[in-house]
């Protein structure tokens, strides 16, 4: 009886450490998993900046769209060229962390989510020029189900 009783403690602390076992190599992989997509998102930002265009200048002649971003953090102002695209508008928010897939691109009035617009349309096209303040709200992990 004893040898059993032994033998079921030994069997219930070899089961335990099969499971810390277990959850150990579960936080390892959670957390390399996220320092992936940590490494990931920089390299995409870094390949935003690359690609985005130059702000231009106050005095240049051609229409400008004067956009003002309110994000969860804080609050940035660029100028774009009224021709520019959607794509552009973009580009710029990638190169400051805020990606379409994590962010909605929202406009007071009418209110509207931007970031699902065709990327090919001017900024002109779309009527935010000469100036408009957009809003940037995180978007929940059913808001793409329903997306």
């Amino acid at each position: 009886m004893y040898q059993v009783k032994e033998r079921e403690r030994a069997d219930a602390e070899e089961e335990a450490r099969h499971m810390e076992q277990l959850e150990e190599v579960k936080r390892r992989s959670e957390a390399e998993a996220k320092e992936a997509e940590e490494a990931r998102r920089v390299v995409e930002q870094a390949a935003a900046q690359e690609v985005l265009p130059d702000e231009p200048a106050e005095d240049n002649p051609n229409p400008q769209a004067n956009i003002r971003f309110r994000t969860p953090t804080e609050t940035l102002n660029r100028r774009f060229l009224a021709n520019q695209t959607l794509n552009t508008l973009l580009l710029y928010l990638a190169s400051k962390g805020y990606r379409p897939a994590d962010y909605k691109i929202l406009s007071s009035w009418p209110r509207r989510d931007i970031s699902v617009l065709s990327s090919e349309s001017s900024l002109q096209e779309l009527k935010l020029c000469p100036q408009e303040t957009l809003t940037l709200e995180a978007r929940h992990a059913q808001d793409s189900d329903s997306d």
